[in-house]
């Protein structure tokens, strides 16, 4: 079982019945037949059943993976041009929220695929 299925399933007592894993890099993570046999008796050993979905390695997997690589990309253009620093998340979400975020007073119904809502939250704020 995995530190997270730990986790849940022990630490929180949260009840599941299935699992659904992402993953890159499979070709290096599972050259062999003991990965899938061990998930054929998922349910046996852990009490759920498990579906995996692989993605090709550096390739995105969701939204919140391309809106992590433009707040990066937008951070590493603007350091490297030394246009502002920034060493700590407080920096970074100043810098996202003044170049990236969406205005205030925009229509909710425009469709600006390149603003987002960028919310900070500090280690205090973390359950």
């Amino acid at each position: 079982m995995t530190n997270t299925q730990t986790h849940l399933t022990q630490t929180r007592k949260l009840k599941f019945t299935h699992e659904v894993q992402f993953s890159d890099g499979c070709a290096s993570q599972y050259k062999s037949i003991t990965p899938f046999c061990d998930i054929s008796y998922a349910k046996e050993d852990y009490g759920f059943t498990i579906e995996r979905h692989f993605y090709g390695s550096m390739h995105e997997k969701g939204p919140s993976d391309g809106a992590g690589d433009v707040i990066k990309s937008s951070a590493r253009r603007a350091v490297n041009g030394q246009q502002c620093v920034i060493n700590n998340s407080t920096k970074i979400f100043k810098f996202s929220k003044t170049k990236l975020a969406t205005d205030k007073n925009q229509d909710t119904n425009d469709h600006v695929h390149f603003k987002s809502t960028i919310v900070y939250v500090s280690q205090s704020d973390i359950n």
